[in-house]
């Protein structure tokens, strides 16, 4: 979403064709049409397709030949880009008329608000009803990541977020808790905890499965409605869902 945002900043500069390649992989088996309506009034020259083989991460599964292809197509390929460098994305796009990026990191458009751009799909807000139904007066957001982020289960654990809700619970007895979680054993302790006020999703979360990256996607958007969010280290997933909702999610981490 931050990659796509800037891309869609750097094509209202109209200073070339910015295309976006949304490549469907294992870790994230979805169309961009399947989480998301498109964006509103994209500027000229402004696409997101489906990437083709050339486009897409190259990896031992594809014996790294989309690489190899984007020799020939591209004039220039940067991996992991990073506004924070030395050359601005500005200046590569005057060196090289056709420049290919693969990244996760923002280089332009910081100043754009995401809610302003991404508006769940309709198969996403189906699910994103039904879950703000159940929302309180006063809902916090928790999101705990585990599974496949070691980083984040080392330095934000359970602990800390059962912590805060106790915390909460104390200053707001009537709170209710939306868990987006990946762990159906950080949703039971949560259910367990704090009984008759937890609020999550079940289903599979699989990133390799459509309807878990549409789970995913109801999450997060469910988060950006919570009064307060809290979020793991290590994950952007926590941030993104935070400042869709116009707030700043307040990481917890062990000291």
């Amino acid at each position: 979403m931050r990659v796509i945002r800037s891309a869609y900043a750097v094509a209202r500069l109209g200073v070339c064709r910015v295309d976006v390649a949304f490549a469907s992989l294992r870790d994230c088996c979805c169309r961009f049409s399947d989480l998301f309506q498109p964006l509103p009034s994209p500027p000229p020259g402004f696409r997101i397709l489906s990437a083709s083989f050339c486009d897409k991460p190259s990896s031992r599964r594809n014996l790294y030949i989309p690489s190899l292809l984007r020799r020939f197509r591209y004039d220039a390929a940067l991996y992991g880009f990073n506004s924070s460098g030395d050359e601005k994305i500005l200046d590569f796009i005057g060196k090289f008329p056709r420049l290919y990026i693969s990244g996760g990191y923002e280089f332009a458009g910081e100043d754009i608000p995401m809610s302003e751009l991404f508006r769940p799909s309709p198969a996403v807000q189906k699910i994103l009803d039904k879950l703000l139904a159940r929302f309180g007066s006063y809902t916090v957001g928790f999101h705990v990541r585990t599974t496949d982020n070691r980083e984040s289960m080392r330095l934000s654990p359970l602990g800390l977020f059962l912590e805060k809700g106790r915390e909460e619970l104390a200053q707001h007895p009537d709170a209710t808790f939306f868990v987006a979680t990946d762990s159906v054993a950080v949703k039971r302790a949560f259910v367990t905890t704090f009984p008759g006020r937890v609020v999550t999703l079940g289903g599979s979360l699989s990133r390799s499965e459509r309807s878990g990256m549409i789970i995913a996607a109801a999450d997060m958007f469910a988060l950006s409605h919570a009064d307060k969010v809290y979020g793991s280290w290590y994950s952007s997933f926590s941030e993104i869902a935070a400042e869709l909702g116009g707030k700043r999610a307040e990481i917890l981490k062990l000291r």
